[in-house]
């Protein structure tokens, strides 16, 4: 699995309901997952751009500085 490219991995993480047991298989996976921009993006694509933010801030640790920022830049 070492040889997904990051692109590849975010794809598959957007189409996963939860995603955490998936960033618990590799470290790779896992440092993929801590990206402010596939944070972001997971909520932005799985929830539209009008509940992203309602769903993300309802996960808890998950929002940061910089996912807001790459959220409300989009």
């Amino acid at each position: 699995m070492q040889c997904l490219c990051d692109e590849v991995i975010e794809l598959i993480f957007y189409e996963l309901d939860d995603p955490t047991a998936l960033t618990l298989t590799s470290k790779h996976f896992h440092n993929v997952s801590q990206d402010p921009y596939v944070r972001a993006h997971y909520f932005l694509n799985r929830y539209g751009r009008m509940d992203a933010m309602f769903w993300a801030l309802g996960r808890g640790k998950i929002m940061s500085d910089k996912v807001i920022d790459v959220y409300l830049n989009q």
